[in-house]
């Protein structure tokens, strides 16, 4: 999952289109969701939710 997210990261990114693409190492997928009272859960969730 990582690598396709990079390929589509880096296809955005040539496109001209605004991306941002943050890891977060050692996390599983959906972390935010099963690990949600971590402090990687916790600034993940807060960069997600725009206003």
């Amino acid at each position: 999952m990582l690598s396709d997210s990079f390929r589509l990261y880096q296809a955005l990114d040539r496109a001209g289109i605004p991306v941002k693409l943050d890891v977060y190492e050692g996390m599983p997928h959906v972390f935010q969701t099963i690990l949600y009272n971590t402090t990687e859960s916790t600034l993940a969730i807060s960069k997600a939710n725009i206003s």
